[in-house]
């Protein structure tokens, strides 16, 4: 036994059920085979109504809450969404322009996810002291072929492995993947809990996940970044993969 890796997932679980095989067979199976135990960690959410997305033209759409035991979990947090809105007081957020023109509603959805992601994070850190790697999945996404076994051999304090993609080009900001990495146990604050980083950001700069995760990891935290070669796709609640995603192969 090589050690204990933690899988770290954070938001709401929305499209789990069409993507809960190939998170097991290119990330659990990969790492079990090669000798790892792996332990599994999730915040999600649940809330009164409907989905609605107006960037991916989901007008309404009812959620299944339990999906996130799809993932056997060994340890769990679910909040309401609707209180943990009201605590984090959004429209605090909302000192730049609205990036993507949709009422703020993209915006909120992020901040949403970072406090998810914070909250387990902390809760990881509490047990970081077990693990040998740590990795940050996102519960909609679909992964095309196992993960490379000899990244983890790269994995160092104050390294870590984003992918290589969605790395938007800016001559005045650094920009990085924020849909997946692979870090050491130590880091997975730097990289997990930023909620607090991006309300003093969003004073001065228009809220685009990539940019501010750029910001976080190269800036802030002065991090070595280093892009691994790790395509996927987003699964949209319906089964849908993202238009921006369908070309990934």
């Amino acid at each position: 036994m090589f050690g204990k890796v933690a899988l770290l997932f954070w938001g709401l679980t929305r499209g789990l059920k069409h993507v809960q095989y190939s998170i097991m067979e290119n990330i659990v199976y990969p790492l079990t085979n090669s000798g790892y135990q792996v332990d599994i960690f999730i915040h999600t959410y649940y809330f009164k109504g409907e989905y609605t997305n107006e960037r991916h033209n989901i007008s309404s759409m009812k959620l299944d809450f339990d999906e996130y035991k799809l993932l056997n979990p060994k340890y769990f947090l679910i909040e309401d969404q609707d209180e943990v809105k009201k605590k984090l007081d959004l429209k605090k957020f909302r000192k730049q322009k609205d990036h993507f023109k949709n009422g703020y509603q993209s915006n909120d959805f992020y901040i949403l996810s970072l406090y998810s992601q914070s909250q387990i994070t902390r809760l990881f850190m509490k047990h970081k002291e077990e693990y040998r790697f740590c990795f940050f999945v996102r519960p909609d996404v679909k992964f095309l072929k196992p993960i490379n076994i000899n990244w983890l051999g790269l994995v160092q304090p104050n390294t870590i492995l984003v992918p290589g993609w969605a790395n938007y080009k800016h001559k005045k900001a650094y920009s990085e993947n924020d849909r997946f990495c692979i870090c050491h146990p130590d880091d997975a604050y730097k990289y997990g809990d930023l909620l607090e980083i991006l309300l003093h950001y969003s004073k001065h700069q228009p809220i685009v996940a990539e940019f501010f995760l750029g910001f976080a990891l190269n800036v802030f935290h002065k991090m070595n970044v280093s892009r691994i070669h790790y395509i996927f796709q987003r699964v949209l609640p319906n089964g849908e993969i993202h238009k921006s995603d369908i070309k990934l192969r």
